[in-house]
């Protein structure tokens, strides 16, 4: 997260119990904690994480939060996702939703970890590269 998606310890406490979060890659990373991959709440389609974490960027990076707004996105006990324009809880639009437990979060998850360790290897590369230099 860079500086402008980052929250005072005030901020980051009431985030934590409300579920409200200013940014999407916040309530990202909180969701993350609890569920592995994820559905399109509007048309069931599987998502794996690294999908969901670059949406949230996007988000973040095309929507700007504007002094005095009081929309938020929120992430439920089970790990969904939602955004609320209003600032009403009971407005939350629900964008991702938990997976199911079975072969096909199984066979996303393996992809993510797959996906996870490659990035590493690059990550290796370069700074081996940047050393080397």
């Amino acid at each position: 997260m860079d500086n402008k998606n980052k929250c005072t310890p005030e901020e980051a406490k009431k985030a934590y119990f409300t579920g409200h979060y200013p940014y999407m890659v916040q309530a990202f990373a909180i969701a993350s904690m609890k569920v592995p991959a994820w559905r399109l709440a509007s048309d069931g389609t599987p998502v794996q994480m690294f999908d969901v974490l670059r949406f949230a960027q996007k988000w973040d990076d095309e929507h700007p939060r504007k002094e005095g707004d009081r929309s938020f996105f929120y992430v439920s006990l089970e790990g969904a996702i939602g955004y609320s324009d209003t600032g009403l809880e009971y407005h939350i639009q629900w964008i991702f939703i938990p997976m199911e437990a079975g072969e096909e979060r199984d066979k996303l998850v393996k992809q993510t970890v797959k996906e996870f360790e490659q990035a590493e290897k690059e990550e290796e590369a370069a700074k081996g590269e940047a050393s080397a230099t």
